[in-house]
């Protein structure tokens, strides 16, 4: 007796949404995290999690300047470029604070969030996203170094030079 296995598709999922703070966004209830997108030889692997995150209408991602020293960021950049996604339909957010996690490479600038750091970091990020804007940018880490007026004119300068 032989047993005919049939591929199940998914179900119409609609994903709940709410809103972030005062700021009007709307966000799927859940996201997925890319922290782990660590390796260029994975990224058919990759790429099939996003699909099957669109699929089931998780239309966030969100990544990190440090992750994978940089490469999380190269590789969804990559994968939601191939997939042609419409840029409306879906929410990127990054972090900044590192460069880069590897401590030996670091400049004496290229951690915290200073506006320099802050400037620098997101304009890298987005060359490694390949795209003009994200929708969020967290700090990823408290600054002990830094004020939180010079953080907030930091942030104030990206939101007002459409970065995010």
């Amino acid at each position: 007796m032989k047993l005919k296995m049939e591929a199940k598709q998914p179900e119409k999922i609609e994903m709940e949404y709410r809103k972030l703070g005062p700021s009007g966004l709307l966000v799927p209830a859940l996201s997925f995290g890319n922290m782990t997108f660590t390796e260029e030889k994975d990224e058919p692997l990759y790429l099939g999690l996003i699909k099957k995150c669109w699929e089931y209408g998780i239309k966030m991602f969100d990544t990190a300047d440090m992750y994978g020293d940089n490469l999380s960021e190269i590789l969804l950049g990559r994968i939601l470029k191939k997939l042609n996604y419409p840029r409306d339909e879906y929410i990127i957010s990054t972090k900044i604070f590192f460069t880069n996690f590897n401590f030996t490479k670091l400049q004496p600038n290229s951690i915290g969030l200073s506006r320099k750091h802050i400037y620098e970091a997101a304009t890298s990020s987005l060359k490694r996203l390949q795209m003009d804007n994200v929708d969020i940018i967290f700090c990823h880490r408290r600054d002990e170094l830094a004020t939180m007026e010079e953080i907030c004119r930091g942030m104030n300068w990206l939101v007002e030079q459409n970065k995010c």
